[in-house]
């Protein structure tokens, strides 16, 4: 839909308060005036008083020139930034209740006696957010001293450049460009996931050509291997017709084959 522009909208406007110009209402300026601005009522509550849309009352405060209030709800009674708890403390009694109620819900305090964090060292089931093990396996990987061992190596190894084209990380914008750490061998297959040999630094626009259709060497991608599959080892031919192009990091890779064997 094509946005309507500043000029459009107020002719619209316009219109319609010409056309409600002309009808009759049922309440004059000054009643208006004393709901609105002396009772302090908007124009949805008016609405419902006379059985009228907002936006009809709305025109006809446009209408008799009476001055609306700014958008917003009221907050003069609240403090001076809006927040009504700003500057307020709990009583000592108020605290230990809360305290109470917390203990009978089976909350832990923050910290324990000896200081230490109450959730420090607690994982797997004795974790309260346990749900039997059900972390995606890249959440998993990723988070491991293996991984994160194998991504700094792997930087070091490019000197933070794409193994494709070159593009230096250190002479990007990086809010609007992002390197990624890419599978040789596919994520899902299981294998080599943090094998240094297996991985390669590629800039988001190199990495989504890798993946993409575009792709007919298979830069990057192996022409076979060697996966899981229904728990035994299976071969198999991506396009065995196909040169794969590989960094020469990889072609000495003992867990991959550069031709059929």
């Amino acid at each position: 839909m094509k946005r309507q522009s500043k000029e459009h909208i107020e002719k619209r406007v316009a219109s319609r308060l010409v056309t409600l110009a002309a009808k009759p209402k049922p309440v004059s300026e000054e009643w208006l005036r004393k709901r609105y601005h002396v009772e302090g009522l908007d124009c949805v509550q008016i609405g419902k008083e006379l059985n009228r849309n907002p936006k009809t009352i709305w025109a006809w405060m446009k209408h008799y020139g009476i001055n609306t209030r700014p958008r917003g709800h009221k907050t003069d009674h609240l403090h001076k930034n809006g927040h009504p708890w700003v500057g307020r403390k709990h009583k000592p009694e108020t605290k230990e209740l809360i305290r109470q109620a917390r203990l009978r819900d089976g909350r832990v305090p923050y910290l324990l006696k000896d200081g230490s964090h109450a959730m420090s060292g607690r994982v797997g089931e004795d974790h309260p957010c346990w749900r039997g093990g059900i972390t995606p396996d890249r959440q998993t990987l990723y988070r491991t001293p293996e991984w994160k061992a194998s991504v700094r190596a792997v930087w070091q190894r490019s000197d933070a450049s794409c193994e494709r084209c070159g593009k230096d990380h250190r002479r990007i914008d990086r809010s609007r460009e992002k390197f990624h750490v890419h599978h040789v061998v596919p994520f899902w297959t299981g294998i080599q996931r943090s094998d240094l040999s297996n991985l390669a630094l590629l800039c988001e626009r190199c990495h989504r050509f890798v993946h993409s259709t575009r792709n007919l060497d298979r830069e990057f991608l192996p022409s076979f291997a060697t996966f899981p599959l229904n728990g035994e080892l299976k071969r198999i031919n991506y396009s065995p017709k196909k040169r794969m192009i590989l960094p020469d990091w990889l072609k000495a890779s003992k867990n991959m084959d550069a031709a059929n064997a």
